[in-house]
């Protein structure tokens, strides 16, 4: 009896199939299926998972996906894939290395701005100050 798995990349409109012997396939199997259908030729790539009606992420590569069941596939690219790598997080790094790199100014060096010892001009406690 041939049942089918529909998937489709979040960038598609309509969903493709997968013909497959049995109940259900294990997630790795079906990676495995799309891959090769696509004729993806690339290695630079990793392809992520979710499920349709609940929008979860499918983690285990050994659970098994049932028969008639619609997936939602994501490509990312693998660097992203092996470290847990979210968009999102890429977006506060740098906000969150910009006072990592104050370095304390010359014992010599006085703010231009105060006149006081101990700060860079750019870290001038008085720049917010319009009076100043």
């Amino acid at each position: 009896m041939s049942s089918v798995i529909n998937y489709k990349f979040r960038s598609m409109k309509n969903y493709a199939s997968i013909n497959i012997e049995g109940g259900g396939i294990p997630l790795w199997e079906l990676k495995y299926e799309i891959i090769t259908q696509r004729k993806m030729q690339s290695k630079d790539f990793d392809l992520v998972f979710f499920d349709n009606q609940t929008n979860e992420k499918i983690l285990d590569e050994y659970q098994i996906i049932e028969r008639n069941s619609h997936i939602i596939v994501e490509r990312i690219p693998l660097w992203m894939s092996a470290t847990g790598y979210n968009v999102k997080d890429k977006k506060k790094e740098p906000l969150k290395n910009t006072y990592k790199h104050k370095i304390a100014p010359p014992e010599t060096y006085v703010c231009f701005r105060c006149g006081n010892k101990g700060h860079f001009i750019q870290h001038c406690p008085t720049n917010e100050d319009k009076a100043c």
